[in-house]
């Protein structure tokens, strides 16, 4: 089996190695989408903006110098496109040209812009300004480079750009967030059309989110004295605070909600709780949807898609609602919420597959994961294992994830990457790579990012990956999951 025999050329990676790759591949991601691709509305980062950014820098009062060379041309952006093609525009020109011009190829663009990929930017872009803050990409014991400082303060900008973009053009007349697809013809008169679809809460919550988390960075003096900025912390908490208080007047529609996106919310409801210091406030709405969630399971470890069907969820979903119910359980000390999470881990762990180190329903059928389902598992893993306790327990699970994370994404290729990267298991260390180097984030002629899918033919021995289909939702999800499993974040 060719799949079994890539398997059996790699060992199976250590936590502390998979730790490293998950972090180049969420910033690999992150970068190129919001910093390269120019896939979106672009940001105005005048010159003025870049020197201010460099002026923030530890030891740039005393330089002469007022800009950070990074030998590859910068498209931030303001808003994010849904969908895309990884090819760059112009390879040859990217490759001989005295900047890097890494965008993507506008033509396949699909201009659609959602509240959901725009709060997923905006958190994967505060995670990794909080890490390059003090750490270095390559090794996380050093402190982080000048270049990489910059790239954390660019990041921030524009995660505070993107998030006043949200607040003045993605919201209806109810103040309610809602998908809009660019109609602009130039770049300095922004058009949007707005999409005939229904409002989802869970659009709703990852902005009150997304917020929220701003609002924590920037009030932050004591861990991120240069990001501090309390007259922005107090807009964009104020802006989190509207959503809440949206939300706690309709939360009976929270309980009607498919399985899926309740799994969702419950651990952006949470975070929010501890960034807005609402926890006493938010308390009894989390121990109802965790009852709720918990409710649906019909047996075996087993949930059901929505409140009242009998149709089994996705893995993907007991991976993320392993994840809701920990949160839950840590934020409210109910042991129920313990016990059903691990009732729903027994039922997910029947379906591994050891021979190809995935979970599936039946050996003989296709596999099929998307980034956001490779995610969603080892993010349940992870939740599991912060709370385990017995040793043996914790080895195993470690040693599962580890295995998954290996066979999803490294053997899987559905996260397209030069060698340096996908064979960093073998690598005992990474000092001879620089993270924020073109080569790192460019791999013949494609950006290196997740790519949509990964399906697994047992009968015709092989895997297929659509390395031309690029999905902004699937890819950040991923990302932000794979810098929470690193230590240092």
């Amino acid at each position: 089996m060719i799949f079994q025999s890539t398997l059996d050329a790699f060992d199976t990676p250590t936590m502390e190695s998979i730790e490293k790759q998950a972090l180049l591949y969420s910033f690999s991601n992150v970068f190129s989408l919001a910093l390269l691709s120019d896939m979106g509305i672009s940001a105005d980062f005048s010159e003025e903006i870049y020197d201010k950014l460099h002026k923030l820098l530890p030891g740039a009062e005393d330089s002469s110098s007022h800009s950070i060379d990074l030998n590859y041309a910068l498209f931030p952006l303001r808003a994010v496109y849904s969908r895309g093609n990884l090819g760059f525009a112009d390879m040859l020109g990217a490759l001989n040209a005295e900047k890097k011009d890494l965008h993507w190829n506008k033509e396949h663009f699909k201009k659609n812009i959602s509240p959901l990929d725009q709060a997923l930017l905006i958190n994967s872009e505060i995670q990794l300004s909080k890490y390059l803050y003090h750490h270095s990409l390559s090794d996380s014991s050093r402190s982080s480079s000048g270049h990489e400082k910059f790239i954390g303060l660019l990041f921030l900008h524009g995660a505070m750009e993107q998030g006043e973009f949200c607040h003045q053009h993605l919201r209806n007349n109810q103040g309610l967030f809602i998908e809009k697809k660019d109609k602009s013809k130039y770049k300095d008169h922004i058009l949007l059309k707005t999409k005939d679809h229904p409002i989802r809460w869970l659009d709703q919550i990852h902005m009150m989110h997304a917020y929220a988390s701003l609002c924590e960075l920037l009030n932050d003096y004591n861990h991120y004295p240069n990001y501090y900025d309390t007259e922005q912390a107090s807009y964009f908490g104020e802006l989190s605070s509207q959503i809440l208080h949206v939300l706690c007047h309709q939360e009976d529609d929270l309980y009607d909600l498919k399985t899926k996106d309740l799994t969702f919310i419950i651990p952006l409801l949470v975070k929010t709780a501890h960034q807005l210091h609402q926890q006493e406030a938010l308390e009894p709405l989390v121990i109802k949807l965790c009852a709720e969630l918990s409710a649906r399971e019909v047996g075996g470890g087993k949930l059901s898609r929505d409140r009242q069907g009998l149709k089994i969820s996705s893995l993907a979903t007991h991976g993320r609602a392993i994840t809701a119910l920990i949160e839950g359980y840590k934020f409210t000390q109910y042991d129920r919420f313990y016990g059903e999470a691990k009732k729903l881990y027994h039922y997910l762990n029947s379906r591994w597959n050891g021979e190809i180190n995935l979970f599936g329903h039946n050996k003989r059928k296709k596999i099929k994961y998307s980034a956001m389902d490779i995610a969603s598992i080892l993010n349940g893993l992870q939740s599991l294992l912060s709370v385990e306790t017995n040793a043996n327990n914790t080895a195993l699970l470690r040693k599962q994830l580890c295995a998954f994370f290996n066979s999803s994404i490294n053997i899987s290729g559905i996260q397209v990457s030069p060698p340096s990267i996908s064979e960093l298991s073998n690598m005992r260390s990474m000092g001879n790579l620089d993270p924020v180097s073109p080569d790192l984030l460019m791999y013949e002629e494609n950006s290196c990012v997740f790519t949509k899918e990964f399906k697994i033919n047992p009968k015709r021995d092989r895997i297929y990956l659509q390395r031309d289909h690029y999905e902004t939702q699937q890819a950040l999800y991923a990302a932000l999951v794979l810098s929470n499993l690193c230590s240092k974040t």
